[in-house]
């Protein structure tokens, strides 16, 4: 019980990133802020504070108990209907502040950073909406994979080849646990896997069993999470 609530709290912490859009235009430029990151860092800054949420509540999905999946629907539903109220900037709004720059033949600075800081906002608005829309995209099919599983496991006998064909490489990890490349990059770097027995070389690359790895993770589930949180 206790792995469902650590899972299913990765998880909303996540969402709760998700649905925050915490901004103000009205203290000096160099200390707006979109949800605690400073306009100065740039959108891509707020890409890479999200993207770790992201991609440990993938792997938290992957093993959250079907009962659970309402509560999760519910929950990413709920934030879908936060974002659509998201006050964005509009292209617009933003076009005619800069045409009032050029208009003031760059003098009045001022508008240069209203327009540079509702930018940085939209943007980071805007990867907001992409990060969720991934992990709800996500969702169905994981969904859809633990069924498989099931069917597969049972049919294990009449099927080896298919079920002995190996996850090849960092982007076939990734790929298999729908996590981010660095992240299957970490787990392979820390070895786990090649200690378990389910990591093995080929050549210059890494091979998984899948077998293997989804015995490690019904056995210990956080196991990857735990060494590279």
């Amino acid at each position: 019980m206790e792995t469902t609530y650590r899972k299913m709290d990765i998880i909303t912490l996540f969402l709760n990133e998700m649905r925050r859009s915490d901004w103000h235009d009205n203290v000096p430029f160099e200390q707006r802020k979109y949800n605690d990151v400073c306009v100065q860092e740039s959108a891509q800054a707020y890409s890479n504070k999200v993207a770790p949420l992201y991609s440990d509540a993938v792997v938290a999905l992957v093993k959250v108990p079907p009962e659970k999946y309402d509560i999760l629907l519910s929950l990413i539903d709920e934030v879908v209907e936060c974002q659509k109220n998201f006050l964005i900037p509009s292209d617009e709004t933003l076009d005619a502040i800069m045409l009032d720059y050029n208009q003031s033949n760059h003098q009045v600075h001022s508008l240069k950073e209203d327009y540079d800081y509702l930018s940085f906002v939209s943007d980071c608005m805007k990867i907001q909406k992409d990060f969720l829309e991934n992990f709800k995209n996500k969702f169905p099919n994981i969904h859809t994979n633990k069924r498989e599983t099931t069917e597969d496991e049972k049919k294990e006998k009449t099927s080896p080849i298919k079920q002995n064909e190996p996850i090849k490489g960092v982007k076939g990890l990734a790929s298999y646990l729908d996590i981010g490349t660095t992240k299957a990059q970490d787990i392979l770097n820390c070895e786990i896997l090649q200690k378990k027995g389910v990591a093995y070389r080929v050549g210059k690359q890494w091979h998984i069993n899948p077998i293997k790895l989804n015995e490690l993770l019904s056995k210990e589930p956080d196991i990857l999470y735990k060494r590279n949180r």
